[in-house]
Parts: structure tokens; sequence; C-alpha cells
């Protein structure tokens, strides 16, 4: 069984290349309506096994520590492992599988590149 995910926001951790695949973690999460101690919204975050495999190859082979991607398409999948416990039992993960991303950097900007009649807009240059 699998889910199709777009438009998630994830952290990279420990990307490893390999010819076919980029394989690694994701760090993900969302705002929790609690607070804390000092008024600042909680969050609950999820580590996800992904690979990197189609479009989006090319893409993830540049992948650094840390930097931060929007899955543009993906899937999420329950699989069953090879290996088992210290029982016998069969173990199962979670693998999320990124057919297509953007880096938030390359996103951002897209998003904020001046276009047509704003080229030359009257509006200060701001600081960020």
């Amino acid at each position: 069984m699998s889910l199709q995910i777009k438009d998630s926001y994830a952290t990279i951790f420990e990307p490893e290349v390999h010819e076919k695949f980029v394989a690694c973690n994701l760090s993900t999460g969302r705002k929790l309506k609690e607070v804390d101690d000092y008024g600042r919204p909680k969050y609950a975050n999820s580590s996800w096994r992904a690979t990197f495999v189609g479009n989006a190859l090319a893409g993830a082979k540049a992948l650094k520590e840390k930097d931060r991607i929007k899955i543009v398409s993906g899937t999420i999948t329950h699989e069953k492992s090879d290996k088992t416990d210290a029982n016998g039992n069969a173990r199962y993960f979670y693998n999320v599988t990124v057919f297509d991303f953007e880096t938030v950097a390359s996103a951002t900007a897209a998003a904020s590149k001046p276009t047509g009649d704003n080229l030359h807009s009257e509006q200060p240059d701001l600081p960020f």
C-alpha cells in the first residue's frame, strides 16, 4: 500500500549517492496547537528513510546535509524488511520515494523573481 504525497517540506540528512538512486534520511514537522513556556509554538517532528529516483535523481545527487526541499511528487510505502526482530518476527518500515522535488531556495527564488510590471517597482530594497 502506498500514499501519494506532494507539496511537503523536509530537511535532508545523511545523503548517500548511488548510481541509480539517492538514499537519505528526511525530517519533517508540523506545528501543534500547544505552545511552550515562552509562548512559542510546539512542533511534532518525524524521521523518514527516503529514496530519490526518476526526475529527482539528478538534483538529489547535489543535495547536502541539512538542505531543505519541497517534495513535489512522491509516495509513502509500508514495506516488509528482510530482517527480523529479536523474536524472529518480520520487521516493517516506512519509505518515502521522491519522484520530483525543488530545493526551498530555488522555490523561494522563483516565487519572488521580479516579472513584468513589478520589475521596476518604486518600493525600496528590503534587507532580506
